[in-house]
């Protein structure tokens, strides 16, 4: 679970809420590119997403996530303890 903390819980929010319309436009398989509450592009590839929104953000918290029917299970972050 994301922790409302977390800088990509907007990011992910505002995929789950238009992961429904990206598949109906035919973009299964593909990379949303989101940052903020805005989906700024799909890609062919997670590559495409990524330079895009380095060139057009910089080095700050955005999200590319595949788009698919059935969510992959995200990729655990571990924290060491100070």
């Amino acid at each position: 679970m994301i922790h409302a903390s977390d800088p990509l819980a907007g990011p992910l929010a505002t995929f789950s809420r238009h992961q429904g319309d990206l598949l109906e436009a035919g973009h299964a398989g593909k990379w949303a590119l989101v940052y903020g509450d805005t989906v700024h592009g799909v890609f062919e590839s997670r590559h495409g997403g990524l330079a895009d929104g380095y060139r057009r953000f910089g080095n700050v918290p955005f999200l590319v996530r595949e788009v698919q029917a059935q969510a992959r299970p995200s990729p655990t972050r571990w924290f060491a303890d100070s």
